[in-house]
């Protein structure tokens, strides 16, 4: 296929930047909170993060930036606010794969596969019925807030509203944490229904909005974004071990109870069989990772101030509280109202 100069230099443009991320998540989430008006000093003081601290993309220093801007703007709800100014022009390969896809279907595929060149703490998954898109946000690793659920969620509709260029309608956003004081923001946000305590992080829209034409769409240019994409994913990849994607995989679908050894086994495209020996290999079995991460998540969620007892064993994939709670007695040798108790009294 023949190119004239103007994609040429577009092509030329875009491959001559840095395809990971233009920065990394903490960068970026410095960079949007001092857009906002915040002093980079006080910012930099109230977090007691350094300059060279920045460069590490750690969930720890996410979450001590997001505890410093709430303090410093007094704003429960910046996580939301910074989501709404993600700009997929300036979040490098991905970015630009999704803004060059053919329809927001295929930029939502797009994205998704290739989440975890921007972030490793948390998922992204789309399903569909015949009425809505659900997409899903799932916090792999790392602390449980609201400010970082906000902030993707808040990044994905700006995301969705910079490719198609329209104000798409959402039917419902439901949040794992509780009800915040002022919902407004939200509300405004997003323009529909809101629901708190949910087993999921969710939002959820029109399927036929999948449909929406990118009318810029050029097939080569996407080709050539989409090579360097996946060979950057690969490269990623690389560095999660296997034990570290069973979890995460484990992990993307508790809530919704499709964690047994030959779902995930699938989810990895290896056989069962293949699956458990390589468990084997690394002294490890289905049940024993399975234990640990709802053992891991129950703990995180519990020492958090925005979530709720009652959506727990649900949010892990038990079919009813009592197989939860005589696990969680198991793991801490007290209920989960002793445990929260106990903490309290710290």
């Amino acid at each position: 296929m023949s190119i004239n100069s103007e994609m040429k230099k577009s092509i030329d443009r875009i491959l001559s930047e840095d395809l990971t991320l233009s920065y990394g998540t903490t960068q970026a989430i410095f960079r949007a909170l001092v857009k906002l008006g915040i002093s980079a000093t006080q910012l930099l003081e109230e977090s007691a993060l350094t300059i060279e601290e920045l460069e590490d993309d750690s969930t720890d220093k996410h979450l001590r930036l997001w505890y410093a801007a709430d303090v410093l703007l007094n704003c429960p709800e910046i996580g939301l606010r910074v989501g709404m100014r993600s700009d997929p022009n300036y979040r490098g390969i991905v970015g630009h794969v999704f803004l060059k896809s053919k329809n927001l279907r295929t930029a939502l595929i797009n994205i998704i596969k290739h989440y975890e060149i921007l972030v490793t703490y948390m998922s992204m998954q789309l399903t569909t019925d015949s009425k809505y898109a659900y997409v899903r946000f799932t916090y792999l690793k790392g602390d449980f807030h609201r400010y970082g659920i906000d902030h993707m969620i808040g990044a994905f509709v700006h995301w969705v509203n910079a490719f198609s260029k329209q104000k798409i309608q959402y039917e419902k956003v439901t949040y794992q944490y509780s009800r915040p004081s002022n919902v407004e923001p939200y509300r405004k946000s997003y323009g529909c229904r809101l629901e708190y305590e949910h087993t999921d992080n969710l939002i959820v829209f029109p399927v036929s909005c999948l449909e929406i034409e990118n009318p810029d769409y050029n097939e080569y240019l996407h080709s050539i974004l989409l090579e360097h994409a996946d060979t950057m994913l690969q490269q990623v990849s690389v560095n999660i071990d296997f034990i570290e994607r069973v979890k995460n995989t484990i992990l993307k679908d508790l809530s919704r109870g499709t964690y047994s050894a030959e779902c995930v086994a699938s989810s990895l495209n290896m056989s069962k069989r293949t699956y458990q020996r390589k468990l084997t290999q690394e002294n490890q079995t289905h049940q024993q990772l399975l234990d640990e991460i709802r053992h891991s998540v129950a703990i995180n969620y519990l020492e958090q101030p925005h979530y709720r007892l009652k959506r727990l064993p649900a949010m892990l994939g038990y079919a009813d509280s009592k197989g939860f709670y005589r696990a969680f007695k198991r793991w801490t040798q007290c209920t989960p109202s002793e445990y929260i108790n106990n903490k309290i009294k710290e």
